[in-house]
């Protein structure tokens, strides 16, 4: 409404400033319409196409239109002046209420293109956009970079936009959504798009609400996982149709294209001109070229044909027929561009010539263009044996494939070839010495040959697990074990050839690729495990602008293919066994032994003897027919593994260090595991994440799928892989996963960090990057992967590493002992915190799994013990273990031991006790003996001197004093203290029953004088009186 006010306003003054111009014609003007209003109803109106030419008049004046929603079918078109639908005449054609895109010469100004990307991006992403190729729009993208197309849309009522797009490598993340003018998605209306294959087209259809809507196509690149994987460097999507329902009215039919055309009132559509015929635009008819003129279906216009070369044709060889015979046929290359009457004709058909054998260890069938494997046992004698190999009696086969004769197709291959634009493509062809493909290929064509190899590899033991693939466990297969090809590409304007090799149900790998001339050479690729397998060789042309792809012959051809060791093919050749043979096959040495040739010191000639490899190492050698030393047929086992009865290593669950701490890691080398990447988000808006699964179980794998194609999903195994999961829009519940790689593929080693000093060093450095604590104690243990194939970006290839780190999970209290029943015993896996998303440079990814199962086991010697009190001749030990060990299985924690009654201390002392009562007893004895041999040297004394008169009493000098003290002594002293007297004293009556003296003799009495001897008075002496008995008197 407001268009149309201001229309009304400005229209006096175009009538004021244009009075001099003259009055617009029809041709002048255009229809224009304002937007919808409440009531349902518009304003349409004429408009000049250039105010400046001609003045309106008062037919321009606006017309209310009552229904918003008027349309009219295909063939039709609208005239808004009398709001009725019309026929479209001849040469032009009409949708309807229908917007379709199908030829593109340019990008439609209905679309626009953006890119976006990161500052990481060297080049701004220069490389990457939307560009019109003719028959598609091709949409490229590189590494960080993102493209999106996008298209803005009225729709008068529901409708559907319908495409049909290419998404040719694994890897590519190409998205379609419909937006709302606000940009807000619509619900169920966003999709990840499949994966289809080379030049394979798929449609889809999405239902576009009424109103105003946003188309966006996005194609986005991540982290060079295309180049890593696939050889690529460039994701790429094509879109080759685009059609819309719903739209406005179509206002006027539109004309057909230069080189189509519409014969016929009302057509929808215009018809594509066919080869050598032309038209112009808006026509209704093709013009047939000249006889000496050619053009491609859809020309708009013709071009000379030039005298035809002998490049402009071209051999083949017929199939064999019933008798064996084949022909060469010369045949025009397709489409035939040059004039033969003004050239070389073609050269007359050969004559039949016989054809050649099948390959060595193959056999004609008969009646049939294909050659069989021969059979294990051969019994006839006929021609068509002449390729199968008889060995002697004392030599067994050699099985595999040699392909160096091409009139039969060999077995286990087949060839194809794809071309969404045109209804012929050229396979690879058998040309009796070689088979090739080439000439005559479109440059919209792919040609494949296939190689397939269901069973596999002869493995070293057969009889052993074969079944088990694991990559965490090393199981050799037989050594020489090898793909090769000779083959030779000539290209003149660019064309390029892959081999890739994939696994049954999986993911394709480029082992090679070669652009524009490769001489004549040989490519070897050394087989590294006996699984089955397939090889594919890809061949496509690559022309250049302005070249004229039929006219060249641009081609590749392979001479000879050998894979040695191929299970289920025939014998391409006989050998000598080590030993005899027994049931048609060399007599093999017992599960994990292996030939040993010695040299015998007696007789001095060779011995073969079966011969075990040392501990740890395996046998890689066949051991059948090879008689090797010890170095070269065992082969050692990585760090951390161990050796199966010499046959393969896996994992050790149980490890011990140098320095004798031992693990217990079987709770956690079992089962798979997940692990969720942080959300992340396309410049466009939608949602994503990397979610990873690992394994470090024997014998098994995690598998990693994409699911955008469901009737052709494709897996990754191996022990740690990756797949990007997006959620649906039309079931916001539902997850699908695309974009599978592995992340390891071999075990490396398995140690803990002080393995070595730059080990640990080089351990720390990447846990300090990751965001992680280091290890002080040197107790992490570290299994280490690698995977199979290199890039520019990661030389060495992609390599993983799962870290097993003793201690609590975060969700627990981290004071918590390691022992703590409360513990969740198989622990968390956690993502670096300073690379969320597994990686910090593209290359190297990480993970820690913390676990008490991760903990050492502890040693007797680690325990703290408690002693208990010791009761009745025993007594209990509590264990304490310590923060970083863990208890081992089935140990007591209290101990119950004998101990003595007495303790060490109290025995002790009562030795002390009994030592000094015998010291004691031993004094005693001793006085007692010394006092008796006194008393007995007395007693004799008495004895000597009993018949003389001896004093019983003395009298007292002067200043003298008798005493007697508590002892029973009396002592004479005189006063100054010069002199002394000691006397003893028989104890009163009342006391003599108490004392030993009592059977003592009486002493006799001595005086001890002061100087000199001791002088006896005799009873004449008038100065002394008689002493009592037992009593002497001494003077010092």
């Amino acid at each position: 409404m407001l268009l149309l006010v201001v229309f009304i306003l400005f229209l006096p003054h175009v009538y004021c400033l244009g009075e001099e111009l003259s009055d617009c014609t029809e041709g002048d003007l255009h229809f224009d319409y304002s937007s919808c209003d409440s009531t349902g109803g518009r304003w349409v109106f004429l408009v000049p196409s250039d105010e400046r030419v001609c003045k309106l008049t008062n037919s321009s004046i606006p017309k209310r239109v009552y229904s918003c929603e008027k349309t009219c079918p295909s063939g039709m078109y609208l005239n808004l002046r009398t709001q009725t639908c019309e026929i479209c005449r001849k040469g032009t054609y009409s949708r309807g209420d229908t917007l379709d895109f199908f030829n593109w010469p340019s990008i439609p100004k209905e679309m626009s293109v953006d890119v976006a990307f990161t500052d990481k991006v060297p080049d701004n992403c220069s490389k990457s956009s939307w560009r019109p190729n003719g028959q598609y729009v091709l949409g490229e993208v590189t590494t960080g970079c993102s493209v999106m197309l996008s298209m803005k849309l009225h729709n008068l009522k529901d409708g559907e936009v319908f495409f049909t797009y290419s998404v040719e490598d694994y890897g590519t993340m190409a998205f379609f959504s419909v937006r709302s003018d606000r940009c807000s998605q619509i619900p169920g209306s966003s999709f990840l798009l499949q994966r289809t294959g080379r030049n394979v087209y798929r449609d889809l259809t999405v239902r576009v609400p009424k109103g105003n809507n946003v188309l966006q196509w996005y194609l986005f690149s991540e982290d060079s996982i295309l180049q890593y994987l696939f050889g690529q460097q460039i994701s790429s999507i094509k879109i080759a149709r685009i059609r819309i329902t719903g739209t406005p009215p179509i206002v006027h039919c539109t004309s057909c294209p230069a080189g189509t055309y519409s014969d016929v009132d009302g057509a929808s559509n215009c018809t594509t001109c066919p080869a050598n015929s032309y038209s112009a635009l808006g026509s209704s008819f093709c013009t047939q070229c000249n006889k000496d003129e050619y053009s491609e279906p859809g020309s708009a216009h013709c071009s000379p044909r030039k005298p035809c070369t002998s490049m402009d044709y071209m051999s083949e060889w017929t199939k064999c027929d019933s008798s064996g015979m084949t022909q060469r046929k010369w045949t025009w290359i397709e489409p035939m561009i040059c004039n033969s009457e003004t050239g070389v004709s073609l050269p007359s058909d050969e004559e039949p010539v016989p054809c050649k054998f099948c390959p060595l260890g193959t056999r004609n069938l008969a009646e049939s263009t294909l050659c069989a494997v021969c059979p294990t046992e051969i019994t006839g004698n006929g021609s068509e044996y002449q390729t199968c190999v008889r060995c002697a009696s004392d030599k067994v086969p050699v099985f595999g494939l040699m392909y160096d004769k091409w009139s039969r197709m060999p077995p286990g291959l087949r060839s194809w070839c794809s071309d969404t634009f045109s209804t012929s493509c050229r396979t690879w062809q058998l040309e009796q010495n070689s088979i090739g493909v080439g000439v005559g290929l479109s440059p919209t064509a792919v040609a494949s040959l296939e190689l397939s190899l269901p069973a596999g590899f002869i493995h070293a033991d057969d009889e052993g697990d074969t079944d088990i693939f694991s990559s965490v466990v090393l199981e050799p297969s037989i050594p020489n074990t090898l793909l090769q090809f000779e083959f030779e590409m000539l290209c003149e304007y660019g064309c390029s050839l892959l081999l890739k090799k994939s696994r049954p149900r999986g993911a394709a790998r480029t082992l090679g690729e070669w652009l524009g001339n490769a001489r004549l050479q040989n490519y070897t690729y050394l087989i590294k495990d006996s699984r089955p397998v397939n090889f594919t060789w890809i061949f496509h042309k690559q022309p250049a602008e302005g070249v004229d792809v039929h006219s060249n012959r641009d081609h590749v051809r392979i001479y000879r293919i050998r894979v040695t060791n191929a299970a289920g093919f025939g014998a391409i050749g006989c050998q000598t066994c080590a030993s005899g043979i027994e049931n048609g096959k060399c007599i093999p040495c017992p599960r994990g032994l292996f030939y040993e040739y010695r040299m015998d010191e007696i007789t001095h000639q060779g011995v073969v003897n079966c011969t075990a490899c040392p501990p740890d190492t395996i046998v890689s050698v066949d051991a059948t027919t090879t008689a090797l030393s010890t170095a070269e047929a065992c082969l050692p086992c990585e760090p951390g593994t161990k050796a199966v009865r010499n046959s393969f290593c896996m994992v050790d669950t149980l490890p011990v260090t140098k320095s004798g701490v031992m693990y217990n890691l079987t709770k956690l080398l079992q089962g798979n595991h997940t692990v969720r990447g942080i959300n992340l988000f396309t410049p466009s808006g939608n949602l994503y994440y990397h979610e990873y699964r690992l394994t470090l179980a024997y014998g098994e794998n995690v598998v990693c799928t994409d699911q955008t194609n469901p009737t052709q999903q494709y897996s990754v195994q191996s022990v740690i892989c990756r797949q990007t999961a997006v959620r649906i829009s039309t079931h916001p519940e539902k997850i699908m996963y695309t974009t599978p790689m592995s992340l390891g593929d071999r075990l490396l080693r398995a140690v803990p960090s002080n393995y070595s000093a730059e080990f640990w060093e080089a351990v720390n450095k990447n846990l300090t990057r990751a965001g992680w604590p280091v290890d002080i104690l040197g107790r992490d243990v570290h299994y280490l992967f690698e995977t199979y194939g290199a890039t520019s970006d990661c030389p060495n290839g992609r390599m993983s590493v799962v870290t097993l780190r003793c201690g609590p999970n975060q969700d627990d209290m981290w004071d918590m002992n390691v022992n703590d029943t409360r513990l969740s015993p198989l622990g968390t896996i956690d993502l670096p915190p300073a690379c969320p998303d597994g990686t910090c440079d593209g290359c190297f990814y990480q993970f820690l799994w913390t676990s008490p199962n991760a903990c050492p086991i502890c040693r007797d010697q680690d325990f703290s013990r408690f002693y208990g009190e010791c009761r009745y001749g025993k007594r209990s030990i509590h264990l304490a273990p310590p923060f970083n060990c863990r208890i081992p299985d089935g140990k007591v924690m209290v101990e119950i031991e004998t101990c003595p009654i007495l303790t060490t201390g109290q025995i002790v002392a009562i030795s002390l006790t009994f030592l000094v009562v015998a010291i004691l007893v031993g004094i005693i004895c001793l006085c007692y003996r010394k006092n008796k041999r006194l008393q007995y040297k007395y007693m004799k004394l008495i004895q000597s001197t009993g018949n003389k008169m001896q004093p019983t009493s003395c009298a007292l000098e002067e200043r003298e004093e008798d005493t007697v003290d508590s002892f029973g002594r009396r002592v004479i002293t005189a006063g100054d203290g010069e002199l002394f007297h000691i006397t003893h004293t028989e104890p009163p009556p009342s006391e003599k029953t108490n004392s030993k003296a009592r059977r003592i003799s009486p002493v006799p009495k001595l005086q001890l004088p002061k100087l000199g001897p001791i002088v006896f008075k005799s009873k004449s002496d008038s100065d002394c009186q008689t002493l009592p008995d037992n009593e002497f008197t001494g003077r010092a």
